[in-house]
């Protein structure tokens, strides 16, 4: 199935921010046989912080038809490390490739799963997340010196979103730059705070993003699925992510998955784990349905690594 082909809304190409790390690297491996068994699709993969050799599972997706995109480290800022700021670089580095083929991309972190087919306008769009607050006073202040200090409200009612992103492609690299742009106005920066630059970026450049609702996370994740994209961003005692933060459940033969209830979130996370633990083993399978794919190194485009205050 060709990476244009969609059912349903404009077609994307997916792309996954992630980094050269064990805790990544398998959430990765899931995401893409996520996106290719649902979806029909395989993402590009940029993969931050590779001074050191590329981890396996991205050599392997990489040989195996995926184009991995290496890149360096865009978590430094002023005096700390601040690991979101890799998705930044993420979008400025795939706004640098020249003839990228498609005319949107759907950009993604590495811990979401595909349900079923989605449907998305040639617009940006972003999923709704309900914590998000602009009214709150840190959130303020950033705002205050990008000229919003009064756009609370109105960034409240327009820009509550986070990924999946949807984003034309002719406009990621002036939004990649005032995203990172108005990232550089919070002084000691959370974890979300993120996420309230990329609604600043939207309303410095005048576009107004259409919200979607089509996501389940994991917080509750025994109750009923709802939606099209899973978010596993939190978990419990029953089952967590942060679990495996040296090793892959994709991997690891003795790593038991817990048993749930049909319909539910954590049933599809656990029916999807299996699936992709199978999957994986049968690497010539994999290598026959996808073909020959390609790679990049960003380290050899001068004019990214010599961008100073980016890294």
């Amino acid at each position: 199935m060709p990476d244009s082909y969609y059912t349903r809304g404009v077609p994307f190409q997916i792309v996954v921010s992630a980094q050269n790390t064990s805790y990544m690297a398998w959430q990765t491996q899931l995401f893409c046989f996520s996106a290719l068994s649902r979806l029909g699709k395989h993402p590009t993969i940029v993969v931050h912080d590779t001074y050191a050799p590329l981890r396996p599972e991205f050599a392997y997706l990489r040989a195996h038809g995926f184009k991995v995109i290496e890149a360096p480290s865009f978590t430094k800022f002023r005096k700390i490390t601040y690991a979101p700021r890799n998705e930044i670089g993420s979008l400025l580095i795939t706004s640098s490739i020249p003839k990228f083929s498609a005319e949107h991309i759907l950009f993604c972190e590495p811990d979401m799963l595909f349900v079923g087919p989605l449907a998305y306008p040639g617009v940006v769009a972003g999923e709704f997340y309900r914590y998000i607050d602009y009214g709150s006073r840190h959130v303020t202040r950033a705002a205050e010196k990008l000229g919003l200090g009064d756009a609370a409200a109105a960034l409240n009612a327009t820009s509550q979103i986070g990924v999946p992103y949807l984003i034309p492609v002719k406009d990621l690299a002036r939004l990649a730059n005032r995203w990172i742009e108005a990232f550089e106005t919070f002084d000691a920066p959370q974890w979300i705070d993120i996420m309230y630059a990329f609604g600043f970026a939207l309303k410095l450049e005048g576009i107004e993003p259409q919200t979607t609702r089509i996501m389940n996370d994991n917080l509750k994740q025994n109750e009923p699925l709802t939606g099209s994209i899973i978010h596993y961003c939190y978990g419990d005692s029953v089952w967590s992510k942060r679990s495996y933060v040296d090793r892959s459940p994709l991997a690891c033969r003795w790593c038991r998955l817990p048993r749930t209830a049909p319909g539910t979130i954590l049933d599809q996370i656990v029916q999807q784990m299996r699936e992709a633990k199978r999957f994986f083993r049968r690497g010539t399978f994999l290598k026959r349905l996808l073909g020959t794919g390609g790679t990049v190194n960003v380290w050899e485009n001068d004019a990214l690594t010599r961008r100073g205050p980016l890294f």
